[in-house]
């Protein structure tokens, strides 16, 4: 993800919140606030002037300052996206704040599509629901600045019609005078890096374990065996019914040999490998794409080396139908082979009249947090001598795959 702040844009990590690189630094640059990224690897990003950076070759343009087609000036005051071919923003070009459309021959040059009564503000692509063309949501406030409180509205563009639709009734945001000024400021959706509407996968629908698109994140975990995919596995299909999937484990990052992905057998799912890290699995004539959708929520990735390489595994799956393939959909699965289960030193803590002592801090920093103590704690992980009795304490881990720690903690009054 990349992020425009100051007189940067980083690229950042949104896994893990934090920033990788400095991708550029333009101190001459007045002032960004919207942007977007296109699938030509070019950042497109501005506010009175709109400019382009080349992720590939680094370089950087200036298309020039905003004007509309009369040549007078404007500037972007929200959000940027691309929607095909063309781009939209939310910015004024003659007077109003609304929605904006690009010249594609000329990149600055900007036309009014639609005004807002205010603040027009948040603006993304979607696909309709039947996957014929791609649509734009903007947001915008409707009530005026002097009455209380701000009302938003959804509003669908039709991009081929330039139809506008009010998708729904106004929504109060927040529900306090403190929070009920509210508008949109920004909407962002994958649809945007969707290219094969038609036919979907997602391996993590509920977003579970990360709001990562159509992919799957496995958290670290004190284990051998991965799942490559979450047990609600998705799948949509307009082209027929689904043919079949494969599954490859990407070579870089992993130990060759070592890594190998597994699974359980499905009835009506015929596997076929290739080597240890490449899975086709068919539909036969007594399955279904449930069947399909049980077998890859079986897959793992098993680790068999004696010493297990940390880092970063990636497993990428592909969905096919009508002779079809559909975007690919990517488990990032963490090894972290020094993980393990701690539950600390027994020892021995005493404990005055009417003091409580916090049990689990008493164990040491590196003790893994969330286990059991019994005699159950009635505040959790701390000692109170007015309301418990003293005596031993077993604190046992529970963390996931691994197996579990034991350590206790003696609590006595004074000699």
């Amino acid at each position: 993800m990349y992020v425009a702040g100051g007189d940067y844009i980083f690229e950042m990590d949104v896994r893990t919140s934090s920033i990788i690189d400095t991708v550029l630094y333009f101190p001459e640059i007045a002032g960004v606030s919207s942007m977007d990224i296109q699938k030509d690897d070019c950042i497109y990003f501005g506010y009175f002037d709109l400019f382009k950076y080349d992720l590939k070759n680094k370089s950087l343009y200036n298309y020039g300052p905003i004007v509309n087609s009369m040549g007078m000036y404007s500037f972007l005051s929200g959000d940027l996206v691309w929607c095909g071919e063309r781009l939209f923003g939310i910015g004024m070009t003659t007077g109003s704040l609304g929605l904006l459309e690009f010249d594609t021959d000329n990149l600055n040059v900007a036309r009014t599509l639609k005004t807002s009564a205010n603040a027009a503000a948040a603006i993304s692509s979607i696909w309709t629901d039947d996957c014929t063309q791609k649509k734009l949501i903007f947001g915008s406030l409707v009530d005026s600045y002097d009455i209380f409180p701000y009302e938003n509205i959804l509003i669908e563009v039709d991009t081929a019609s330039l139809q506008f639709d009010t998708l729904c009734a106004p929504v109060i945001l927040g529900s306090s005078p403190e929070n009920s000024r509210e508008n949109y400021y920004g909407f962002a959706s994958y649809d945007n890096f969707i290219e094969v509407c038609e036919l979907r996968l997602d391996l993590d629908y509920n977003d579970s374990g990360s709001r990562f698109g159509p992919h799957y994140y496995s958290d670290p975990i004190c284990t051998r065996t991965y799942p490559v995919a979450d047990r609600d596995v998705w799948t949509r299909s307009l082209v027929g019914a689904l043919d079949s999937a494969t599954l490859r484990l990407r070579t870089a990052g992993s130990q060759p040999g070592f890594d190998q992905l597994a699974y359980d057998p499905v009835p009506g799912i015929a596997v076929t490998n290739l080597g240890d890290t490449l899975l086709t699995a068919v539909i036969g004539p007594d399955g279904d794409e449930a069947a399909l959708r049980e077998f890859l929520s079986g897959v793992t990735l098993e680790t068999t080396a004696e010493v297990v390489a940390p880092g970063e595994r990636i497993v990428e799956t592909y969905l096919y139908a009508g002779g079809i393939r559909s975007d690919q959909a990517r488990s990032f699965i963490q090894v972290r082979p020094e993980i393990g289960s701690e539950a600390g030193p027994d020892l021995e803590v005493v404990v005055c009249d009417d003091e409580e002592v916090n049990l689990l801090e008493a164990l040491g920093p590196d003790v893994t947090p969330g286990g059991t103590w019994s005699p159950w704690l009635i505040i959790p992980n701390t000692y109170r001598s007015d309301i418990q009795n003293p005596g031993p304490y077993r604190y046992v881990t529970t963390l996931p795959g691994c197996p579990p720690d034991t350590s206790y903690v003696t609590v006595r009054p004074p000699a």
